[in-house]
């Protein structure tokens, strides 16, 4: 055998010698579960794949795995924020599966490449204070030419928000804590505009990398705030809802995945009405009403009625049931505010005529309603004006959070009717909306029942009155 027309592997790179191993190994690939694809958007998959092989006992796993790894650590720019994103975040494992490795160069250089991936040196980060937002700043920056880390000390007693420009190649942003470990990554693909989010640590800093893009001409405008953790409502369960009060306003931190339940300190009778406002861009608020005894959802609400992207909910309480609000996320993250407010819930008086009513546009109107035991009532919209209106009825007797009793269309129109019998003196609440969201007037009355009967066509008639 002529030794010398061989692969002289001691020669190469211990990392080196593993990966020509490796590629000579074929088995490896299947033996360690790799994605069929192993890139976007299999990076957490392909990640922890690594983090296994690096992990076994077996050697040509982990030299399929040290492979993987090395190559994956090659990539550069904007393709590659996936990755590092990832790789960032798996930081800790991964360095820990390594010095347990029983080939100690190898482990070590890909041990030193990956403390690299974040690390080196960092510009800091300064800006001027935007104007009327105490908490907030702004800076110019040329992606073309600022492509290196940009640094942010971090607090504890603050929560930092970065809105990334709009145009850019792709960024990416860790809290690193002061040992440079990773607390924290977050990522932006390419051209679009998003909010990153990270609780501060002392000792600590935010580094973020914006890649340039060749469809980005000149400075972009870099957007960050440091809000006081005091006073601010951050995610939670139901079980551990914020207390709030009426007439105030209220920070709210919150992503699509992590909601910020709240409840009013008192069970107090009225209408209350939670609104959304000081949105940052690209979040979409949605606001819902829950049952605190078995977190039934009693109403929601998406957009308010102007058509933006933050909220408004109003609902009535009997005062008798706890009630828990919540505020979530269809897309973004960051901080917005939450306004809640309570009012006395107008009353509705039976009468031959019919009360003029109109929508502002995707509001619900609601009114109380005093009943008689042994009595019948007939609740129902007309049309009034030229308005053609889609009426939705609905009956609360205060027993649940949800209504009794529901009517959309009557005798094949539009206009809502429901017949209701008081089984004893009381209070009822008469919740009318509109199924589109539409503005407009109609007419809303309420008589009593003289003559029972049959219910007319289309009606809902959940009791009848005593004597049927």
């Amino acid at each position: 055998m002529n030794h010398d027309k061989m692969p002289r592997l001691h020669r190469a790179s211990p990392l080196a010698s593993l990966i020509a191993i490796a590629l000579f190994n074929p088995v490896m690939a299947a033996d360690i579960e790799f994605p069929s694809t192993p890139f976007e958007p299999n990076a957490q998959a392909t990640v922890e794949a690594i983090e296994r092989g690096l992990q076994s006992n077996d050697a040509f796993r982990w030299m399929s795995a040290a492979q993987h790894l090395s190559l994956l650590l090659d990539r550069e720019g904007p393709a590659a924020i996936t990755f590092q994103r990832v790789l960032i975040a798996h930081q800790g494992p991964l360095t820990s599966a390594l010095a347990e490795a029983s080939n100690t160069d190898a482990a070590q250089s890909l041990t030193t490449r990956l403390k690299t991936l974040a690390g080196g040196p960092a510009t800091a980060l300064k800006g001027t204070a935007v104007e009327g937002e105490s908490d907030s700043f702004s800076s110019e920056l040329d992606p073309s030419t600022q492509s290196g880390w940009l640094s942010l000390p971090t607090r504890s007693d603050r929560i930092y928000t970065v809105q990334v420009p709009e145009c850019h190649g792709g960024a990416l942003a860790m809290l690193s804590d002061a040992k440079g470990a990773a607390a924290g990554v977050e990522s932006v693909d390419a051209g679009t505009s998003g909010l990153l989010t990270f609780a501060g640590k002392d000792q600590a800093e935010i580094r973020l990398r914006l890649y340039p893009s060749a469809q980005c001409v000149g400075s972009q405008t870099l957007t960050w705030s440091a809000f006081p953790t005091s006073g601010l409502l951050t995610p939670n369960t139901a079980a551990q809802a914020h207390v709030i009060e009426p007439d105030r306003d209220y920070r709210v931190i919150a992503t699509p995945s992590a909601g910020v339940w709240v409840r009013f300190a008192d069970k107090q009778a009225g209408t209350y009405t939670l609104e959304t406002s000081k949105l940052p861009a690209g979040v979409d608020t949605i606001l819902s009403a829950y049952s605190a005894d078995n977190l039934n959802e009693a109403a929601a609400s998406d957009d308010d009625s102007a058509g933006e992207l933050a909220s408004r909910l109003q609902y009535v309480s009997f005062g008798r049931n706890p009630m828990l609000y919540q505020a979530t996320l269809l897309s973004g993250s960051g901080v917005f505010t939450l306004r809640a407010s309570r009012e006395q819930t107008p009353t509705l008086t039976v009468s031959d005529e019919a009360q003029p009513m109109r929508f502002t546009g995707g509001d619900v109107i609601w009114r109380r309603l005093a009943v008689k035991a042994g009595t019948a009532y007939r609740i129902r919209t007309s049309a009034s004006g030229e308005d053609s209106i889609d009426t939705l009825l609905a009956v609360y007797d205060g027993s649940s959070a949800t209504a009794i009793a529901e009517n959309d269309d009557n005798d094949g129109d539009l206009y809502a009717s429901l017949d209701y019998f008081a089984s004893e003196d009381g209070e009822i609440i008469v919740s009318v909306r509109e199924l589109s969201g539409g503005a407009g007037a109609f007419a809303l009355q309420v008589s009593e029942l003289v003559e029972s009967g049959a219910c007319p066509p289309g009606n809902v008639c959940f009791k009848q009155p005593k004597g049927d």
